[in-house]
């Protein structure tokens, strides 16, 4: 399945234009659903140390990353809220609120087409998203680069790694699984051929500690 064919048509058109050439980095059906699996993940823990904590996990980035912090704070904390709610309301998002825009996204209609729907509706880890209307979907997508195009670029202690996902306050099991999420994120961002049963591995082989993320 294409992007076509489970994207509402005003979604398709932005997300194929110049403007939108920045959101189109989860490009078919597969990548999609695991990209939203790994986020309802993170939105799940996001929401547990919420609780927990009685206020919102703050990112704690290893330093020396050469990149805007604030920025990727900035994605991070849009990518929990939304994850772990549905949707986000932001003062000054990407998206403009006049429906004669090109940058025009619908806080009312579905972003997604009635099967696609059907199909994240059968998973525990997507049904989260089968709701989700075309602006905060776009709103996800804009918040994730936000984040993924700066981690993917950031400076690392040696040439070759990975810079690592941030850490959390919180119980351990809780924030493996949200730093596993993110790495998710960023390997789909690189392009990395991810289907959502082998983000669901990845996320728990960081969570049993089989696999480092540091």
């Amino acid at each position: 399945m294409t992007m076509q064919t489970i994207l509402s048509p005003r979604l398709t058109a932005l997300l194929a234009s110049n403007w939108g050439k920045d959101l189109g980095w989860v490009n078919d059906a597969d990548t999609m659903e695991a990209f939203l699996c790994a986020v309802g993940e993170f939105g799940r823990g996001w929401a547990a140390v919420s609780i927990a904590q009685g206020a919102r996990p703050e990112p704690h980035f290893q330093p020396g990353h050469g990149m805007s912090e604030e920025a990727m704070r900035r994605g991070v904390r849009i990518l929990g809220q939304l994850a772990a709610v549905g949707r986000v309301e932001l003062q000054y998002g990407p998206f403009e609120d006049r429906p004669s825009d090109r940058r025009y996204l619908s806080k009312h209609d579905a972003a997604f087409s009635p099967a696609y729907r059907v199909r994240l509706a059968q998973s525990t880890m997507t049904a989260w998203a089968e709701s989700l209307d075309e602006n905060n979907l776009g709103t996800l997508l804009w918040a994730l680069s936000i984040y993924a195009i700066r981690v993917c670029s950031a400076m690392t202690q040696r040439p070759g790694d990975r810079y690592p996902p941030p850490q959390f306050d919180g119980p351990p099991e809780v924030t493996r699984r949200m730093r596993a999420a993110l790495q998710v994120v960023a390997d789909i961002y690189r392009s990395e051929p991810i289907t959502a049963p082998e983000a669901r591995r990845r996320i728990r082989a960081h969570e049993t500690g089989d696999e480092s993320l540091d």
